[in-house]
């Protein structure tokens, strides 16, 4: 996709890297990162690339607003995750939670980048209505070991199906997952359009 012109939704945006790449040339990108440190960072390279098409949104996305706790290792801080099952670390910090069909004041996406440590489908669940404007999405893969991988990734495409998406593509083999082939997606990324 060329991004030209385009609205980019940055979901678990961490320090910035897509969110900085994508401003670039994108009309506006909205990063989400609850994590009060990984934001910082974020702010930080933001306003150091004078951007003014990017907006920060302080908290993270799931299925229903809530409060939940978030596990990180401060020296991996890109592996913060409300997943239990996926988090590693001992320091935590309480987070505010919204979905993202809930959200206001901002046009429909393009695109939309998820890199949430294993809280991909919650995500997804909160954005039906959404998904339903057609953004092309990029998902990263998470799990605690294999096992939870496939099991993750055969839900996200279960879920995709439902809500139209029928072009899913591993991008790491460039092969099209269907609910039937999940497995071939379980580590790495999807790329996702509607049919």
């Amino acid at each position: 996709m060329h991004l030209r012109g385009k609205v980019v939704y940055d979901v678990g945006a961490f320090h910035g890297l897509l969110t900085i790449y994508c401003a670039r040339v994108a009309r506006a990108v909205v990063a989400w990162e609850p994590n009060g440190r990984n934001r910082q960072r974020l702010v930080e390279n933001v306003l150091l690339n004078r951007f003014s098409n990017v907006t920060v949104r302080p908290y993270g996305l799931s299925s229903k607003s809530a409060r939940a706790e978030m596990r990180f290792d401060p020296l991996m801080p890109g592996m913060a995750s409300l997943d239990f099952g996926v988090a590693a670390g001992v320091e935590h910090e309480n987070v505010e939670l919204r979905t993202l069909d809930s959200e206001e004041g901002i046009e429909p996406p393009d695109l939309i980048k998820i890199d949430v440590e294993g809280f991909e489908l919650e995500v997804l669940e909160g954005a039906t209505t959404t998904l339903r404007t057609g953004p092309d999405l990029y998902l990263e893969m998470h799990g605690a070991d294999a096992e939870d991988k496939r099991r993750r990734v055969l839900a996200i495409t279960d879920h995709l199906w439902k809500v139209g998406y029928r072009r899913i593509l591993h991008v790491e083999t460039a092969s099209y997952i269907t609910p039937e082939n999940p497995e071939t997606a379980a580590q790495g990324h999807l790329y996702a359009r509607r049919a």
